[in-house]
């Protein structure tokens, strides 16, 4: 046989091998369960030991690496069940002691990614809460003392309450029935409006979120507070490409607004910005200060000092993740 032609044959058989090591991946990563979570880990590797090889060869792999890439995204999205999973075999910790895979084998450090994630949610459930005491305290005060609430306004006020802690525990779909029924009571509530727009938006409910939008619009005739009632919408529900996106639009606005750099600040550290995230909270307070914005001040220290002191606890020995 000749020479190009037995090394063509040798290919093939490789490229086949390395496209069955990728079906039973993704095989294997759509049927999680703990029997087969270190053979998932273990091929992962394998086949990116392959890719890696091929690659340096000069072989065009992208379509395998983008089968891949599915692979890592079902992975990633699933790391807390991974985690969960390999803790009835002791624990990814122990399985990496076993395995000793390098560092760029992100997969085998999935423990690591959600302990991260946990601190990150946690920092901004703190200041959600923080922030949400602070409004409530003031709304409460001014409309019971200086105003009152209508039965309708209180009713509505209880609907849309419920939906900011539904969407806080990432219920949407019961976050939007809330939001609704508000609307029923009180058909013009702006706030209601503009979360109805991103959580829309979240579900794909593309007409909705034009029409809830452009009822937000026609609700809110200042731009700069329409922008930063939605920059902060969109953080809450983590769409936090287009957070940013309002956050900015908010700053060219107003580059004095602590609020728009607060925003900023969350969707910063959301990223893992952190010395971007410090910047703007600290930008934040220094300009709520200037303007009296007492519960602004307030909130972006806090902001401040939490993020600060997640970065202390990380350096201290034994402590898990970046």
């Amino acid at each position: 046989m000749p020479k190009g032609s037995l090394e063509n044959n040798r290919l093939q058989t490789r490229m086949e091998l390395l496209r069955e090591q990728i079906r039973l991946l993704e095989v294997d990563v759509a049927n999680l369960h703990a029997d087969n979570v270190l053979d998932l880990l273990r091929k992962r590797s394998e086949a990116e030991l392959t890719v890696a090889a091929e690659e340096a060869l000069g072989r065009d792999l992208r379509a395998e690496r983008t089968r891949l890439a599915t692979v890592d995204n079902m992975l990633d999205r699933h790391a807390t069940r991974v985690v969960a999973l390999a803790a009835r075999r002791g624990g990814l910790g122990a399985l990496r002691s076993q395995e000793a895979p390098p560092t760029t084998h992100w997969w085998w450090y999935l423990d690591q990614t959600v302990a991260d994630r946990l601190r990150h949610t946690v920092v901004r459930a703190g200041a959600a809460v923080i922030g949400l005491v602070l409004v409530l305290l003031v709304g409460n005060y001014l409309l019971n003392t200086f105003f009152g609430m209508s039965p309708e306004e209180r009713e509505a006020y209880g609907y849309t309450t419920m939906a900011e802690q539904m969407v806080y525990m990432g219920e949407y779909e019961d976050a939007i029935e809330r939001y609704e029924q508000a609307l029923e009571v009180i058909p013009d509530l702006p706030e209601a409006w503009v979360a109805l727009a991103a959580l829309y938006d979240v579900q794909g409910r593309d007409e909705d979120h034009r029409a809830a939008l452009a009822r937000a619009e026609t609700l809110v005739e200042d731009p700069l507070r329409l922008t930063l009632l939605l920059a902060r919408q969109y953080e809450t529900v983590q769409l936090l490409d287009v957070a940013m996106a309002f956050a900015e639009q908010a700053i060219e606005l107003d580059p004095g607004s602590a609020e728009a750099h607060l925003i900023r600040g969350g969707v910063h550290d959301s990223l893992g910005n952190r010395e971007q995230a410090l910047a703007d909270f600290e930008l934040a307070s220094d300009l709520a200060r200037e303007r009296g914005e007492d519960a602004l001040y307030v909130l972006a220290r806090t902001r401040m000092g939490m993020l600060l002191q997640q970065g202390d606890m990380g350096s201290m020995p034994g402590a898990v993740g970046p």
